[in-house]
């Protein structure tokens, strides 16, 4: 689809009266944004039935490999895992006891 086709298909609000699998159906197999992001964001969590965070959208072949049941969905540090190298993320846990960082002057600054 070209830039101009996927204006003119977006300014007959095709979503209006489309249901959510319908949506899906197309746009998670157009590259091009053919609606509002946040109606297409909606019927992607109503018909994976699972919150999905806007991120996964990055790269939809995860999305559709879901949809078409050739995986299971990722949990959501999976899903940002995706994205970035795995040293590249750092989890803290607010519960574990973290040793406090030294002042400059005892760290030898």
């Amino acid at each position: 689809m070209t830039r101009d086709e996927a204006l003119a298909k977006a300014a007959t609000q095709w979503w209006e009266t489309a249901s959510d699998h319908e949506i899906v159906r197309f746009q998670l197999y157009e590259p091009l944004l053919c609606m509002p992001f946040g109606r297409y964001h909606e019927a992607v969590e109503a018909v994976l039935g699972r919150p999905v965070f806007t991120h996964e959208f990055v790269k939809p072949e995860a999305l559709r490999d879901e949809l078409e049941g050739r995986r299971e969905p990722l949990d959501p540090l999976d899903s940002l895992r995706q994205l970035v190298l795995e040293e590249k993320i750092v989890v803290i846990d607010p519960g574990a006891d973290h040793p406090r960082s030294a002042p400059a002057d005892e760290a030898g600054s």
